[in-house]
């Protein structure tokens, strides 16, 4: 009932700003609330839709039905993406973990497939990419954008990184957008340039006769390029083999699955329950700054879903009391670290050695891990530091304007068209952080938008950004400090896994060096063993068994690439390949081989013996 008065609500809302009423009693603003209210409370009535069985790529090929925009940028983008295969399938990969739920999300908002693979373009699935203007996430969300659409950043917590939260957020924000402008390929340039700039560039192409489409709307050119690019995306998903690709498939399944805990536990204690890695459990829950889980709000635990059972199971046997192994203390001033020793029965060496810190003392603000104390203490120490206490300074900067008229095509299926045989250049691909690899920082900067199109003089330059306010520029100052705090302590932990997983490489290589060969080698040792053990006598049957050995030694070589320094007479001496053993003299040139002693190897180019050689020299 409580579902149906909101529905009713926000259907009365709606009303109050339909037709003519709108221009006089409600903003743009208003009425793209409105409009995503009315959303998301159909999609708490409705039920899930989701995908049937086989491939995740061929379901959502189904349900593609943005238009073309800018045909010329999409066939551009397309052959950047031939070209660059590997790169486009690396992103693939990553989606993996991920695409199925985003996918389900759209659908469930009846919204365009396309939508599901504009991550691919903003943070290329890197799930704590960081651009340079700040934002963050999959979604790429700025601060202030992420925090009014419900996402929360604490020191411990920023809900941009979180997978489930974002993606939530990112889809209101996109219904709200399109409730302004009616039409998605307008929503998706908001999404990347703002809301204002995009109502200011309708309007001037109104001024000038124009439809306010997004192919009339002088933009700078990483929007013009936005969503072309995801077009081209879309275009390769739909029939990889028209541009001579082959990408990943991804089965119509849930990877992660969220569960519900009522206590902060250790991110070490939650894999050991899920009997999972912790670098899996990073991947599906990135969005944490300390090695806990604090269930909060609408935070949820993702797992994955084979491991879900064994996790609650386990969860319900466990001692409370074993699940929390430390706190997190932040300095409330500049503070000495034997203070903090004193209170935290640790001595200072443990403390700087657990923090990576090199001073004694800790700066105002900075939140430190520390050994735990008094568990009555503990939920409380943690819940005043998981708090975020920057306001919401988000605003619209919508202009007025009349509402656009919008007919958007259903498109069954996607347009193939060829990728030209004339590529341009390779587009860069942008730098990732690997969670399951746990070989790259995680605070690596990333381009929102790493398009790369030819200087036009004529190109629309953006509009100059409105001076920030006061507390837009506390927010700034809030998140850099945030981003310190968290390189320290991530990184820390990031070059300590590091530094054991190469440790551990070198000794298996050094360990294993000879595996492959050594594999190869048994055939031979098996064919000398049998040659032994025939006491026939006959001669001929013994060279059929030296030949049969030295047959399969030869397949030994070609396998591990040994290949033979056999020089002719008459060659010239490579010192680099030939050694001199002997020089007689000789009709033939100076240092020209005479004869082959020995024959020489090389392994994939490196010379293992020279081959031993007889040269020529003059008469003296």
């Amino acid at each position: 009932m409580a579902k149906l008065k909101t529905i009713a609500l926000t259907l009365s809302g709606l009303s109050a700003v339909s037709g003519a009423a709108a221009a006089q009693n409600a903003t743009p603003n208003q009425t793209g609330m409105a409009m995503m209210r009315l959303n998301s409370a159909l999609l708490d009535q409705a039920k899930a839709k989701t995908f049937g069985s086989g491939s995740l790529w061929a379901s959502l090929k189904k349900d593609f039905r943005m238009s073309e925009v800018n045909s010329e940028l999409v066939r551009r983008h397309e052959s950047k993406f031939a070209a660059n295969g590997a790169y486009f399938d690396r992103t693939i990969t990553r989606s993996k973990p991920y695409m199925y739920h985003i996918a389900t999300e759209v659908k469930k908002r009846n919204m365009p497939a396309e939508i599901a693979l504009l991550p691919f373009i903003e943070s290329a699935f890197v799930t704590k990419a960081k651009s340079h203007v700040g934002a963050s996430g999959l979604w790429q969300f700025m601060p202030a954008t992420g925090r009014h659409f419900g996402l929360e950043k604490t020191p411990l917590y920023d809900g941009r990184h979180d997978v489930y939260a974002a993606t939530d957020a990112a889809l209101n924000y996109l219904q709200y957008l399109h409730g302004l402008f009616n039409d998605w390929s307008l929503a998706l340039a908001a999404y990347n340039w703002g809301e204002g700039n995009v109502g200011r560039a309708v309007n001037r192409a109104r001024a000038q006769g124009l439809e306010p489409t997004y192919e009339n709307l002088r933009m700078p050119n990483e929007t013009r390029n936005y969503v072309p690019k995801l077009l081209a995306v879309r275009n390769i998903v739909a029939s990889p083999q028209t541009f001579g690709m082959n990408i990943s498939e991804i089965t119509n399944q849930p990877y992660f699955q969220t569960v519900s805990i009522d206590k902060p536990i250790d991110n070490s204690t939650i894999a050991r329950l899920a009997n999972i890695s912790e670098s899996e459990l990073l991947t599906l829950n990135p969005a944490f700054n300390a090695p806990v889980f604090i269930p909060k709000n609408n935070r949820k635990l993702l797992l994955p879903v084979s491991a879900v059972s064994a996790f609650e199971k386990n969860y319900r046997n466990a001692n409370p009391e074993t699940l929390l192994s430390f706190n997190a203390y932040t300095s409330a001033r500049n503070t000495n670290l034997n203070t903090i020793a004193t209170e935290t029965g640790m001595s200072v060496a443990e403390i700087k050695r657990l923090n990576g810190l090199n001073s004694n003392s800790l700066s105002e603000g900075r939140t430190i891990l520390v050994a735990q104390t008094d568990t009555a203490t503990k939920q409380d120490m943690i819940n005043f530091i998981d708090t975020d206490n920057t306001p919401d300074t988000y605003r619209s900067n919508m202009p007025t304007m009349a509402p656009i008229q919008t007919a958007e095509l259903k498109t069954d299926t996607v347009k193939k068209v060829v990728a030209p045989a004339n590529t341009v250049a390779q587009e860069p691909a942008p730098t990732t952080f690997d969670f399951v690899a746990n070989t790259k920082a995680a605070t690596a900067p990333i381009a929102a938008d790493a398009v790369t199109t030819a200087q036009n003089p004529n190109t629309e330059q953006p509009e100059a950004a409105e001076p920030p306010t006061y507390e837009e520029l506390q927010a700034r100052i809030a998140e850099l400090e945030g981003q310190l705090k968290d390189s320290e302590l991530r990184g820390l932990a990031n070059e300590q896994n590091l530094r054991r997983r190469h440790q551990q490489e070198i000794a298996d290589t050094h360990k294993f060096a000879g595996q492959k060969f050594a594999a190869e080698m048994l055939p031979v040792k098996d064919y000398l063993e049998m040659a032994l053990l025939d006491q026939s006598g006959n001669f001929d049957a013994l060279k059929m068994g030296v030949q049969m050995t030295l047959n399969e030694l030869q397949k030994a070589f070609d396998a591990t690439h040994i290949k033979e320094i056999n020089p002719q007479p008459g060659d010239k001496l490579d010192p680099h390949q030939h050694q001199a053993m002997q020089a007689v003299v000789s009709e033939q040139e100076p240092n020209t081989i005479v004869s082959v002693m020995k024959k020489g190897y090389t392994l994939s180019d490196r010379v293992l013996r020279p081959a031993m050689v007889v040269v020529a020299k003059q008469e003296s």
